[in-house]
């Protein structure tokens, strides 16, 4: 197996102290390679949402 380079990748915005808007980036260079022969790799993801804190 050669090298291979796997890039993630979480950016957060602090709108107030109890409010948090996220976004998430994992395999952003869509690598495919495995470290195992048997399992396979998911391809590049990306996932967002809100965090928000109570009062």
């Amino acid at each position: 197996m050669g090298d291979a380079l796997c890039f993630n990748m979480t950016l957060n915005y602090i709108v107030d102290p109890r409010l948090t808007l996220y976004v998430r980036g994992e395999n952003i260079t869509n690598n495919q390679t495995s470290d195992t022969y048997i399992l396979g790799v998911p391809g590049a993801a990306v996932y967002g949402g809100i965090r928000a804190g109570l009062p």
